[in-house]
């Protein structure tokens, strides 16, 4: 039986694995490639859930083997990280923009 968990993590590794492979296009062939794709810690803590959601598809005592706390809690700074740097770095509110409020961060000029 499947049960609502395993339909999510099937769902999240899929779309992680999708994009991915579009974001550094691997299929596009070899001159176009973006051969430093995997030096940003952005698409580095997209590829651990990726994995982290995989190893959540094995059954039984080898996912609790592979997939300790400890991994579930690195994985879960990844995410925290990742949105730190998006916020800070990556947005216009990072950028200490005088026009920038926190109401205007979800409209885009």
């Amino acid at each position: 039986m499947t049960t609502p968990a395993t339909v999510f993590a099937v769902l999240i590794a899929l779309l992680s694995a999708l994009g991915l492979v579009l974001a550094s296009r691997v299929l596009e062939g070899p001159d176009k490639r973006r051969r430093q794709f995997f030096v940003y810690y952005t698409n580095l803590s997209n590829a651990a859930m990726l994995v982290v959601h995989v190893l959540l598809l094995i059954p039984g005592r080898v996912r609790a083997l592979l997939l300790t706390p400890a991994a579930r809690y690195l994985t879960a700074l990844c995410i925290l990280v990742t949105f730190l740097i998006y916020f800070f770095v990556l947005t216009r509110f990072g950028r200490h923009s005088k026009k920038t409020t926190m109401v205007s961060l979800g409209t885009r000029r």
